[in-house]
C-alpha cells in the first residue's frame, strides 16, 4: 500500500516537474512569449517607419501630379532620374563595390 501510494505521488511529482519545465521554455512557454513579444514591438517600429515612408512619398507624388508642381521637387527628380546636369555641374556615380575584395578589382556587387 505505502510502495503504491509512494509512486502514484512519484508520477504526480513528475509530471507536475514536466507540465512546469514545458509552460515555462517550452516552444510556446513564457520564455517564447516574451520572445514573442519583443519581435512584435520591433516589428510594430518598423512598420510604423514604413508607414511613415509611405506617406511622405504619397505627399511627393501627389506634389508632383498638381496642377502646380514644386518645381525644385521636379527638377531634383528629373537629374535623378535622367542623370542631367547643368553646364557648371557634375553628377558622380558611385558603384557598389565588394567591401572583402584586397585587391580591389572593383568586382560589382549585384
Amino acid at each position: 500500500m505505502k510502495n503504491r501510494r509512494f509512486a502514484i505521488t512519484l508520477i504526480g511529482a513528475a509530471a507536475t516537474i514536466y507540465l512546469g519545465l514545458h509552460l515555462v521554455s517550452g516552444d510556446h512557454g513564457l520564455l517564447a512569449w516574451r520572445e514573442i513579444e519583443g519581435d512584435l514591438a520591433t516589428k510594430t517600429e518598423q512598420l510604423d517607419a514604413l508607414r511613415a515612408e509611405e506617406e511622405a512619398l504619397r505627399r511627393s507624388i501627389a506634389t508632383l501630379r498638381s496642377a502646380n508642381p514644386d518645381q525644385d521637387l521636379l527638377d531634383e527628380r528629373a537629374r535623378e532620374v535622367l542623370g542631367v546636369a547643368g553646364e557648371t555641374e557634375y553628377v558622380i556615380y558611385v558603384d557598389d563595390f565588394v567591401a572583402s575584395d584586397p585587391e580591389g578589382s572593383g568586382t560589382r556587387q549585384d
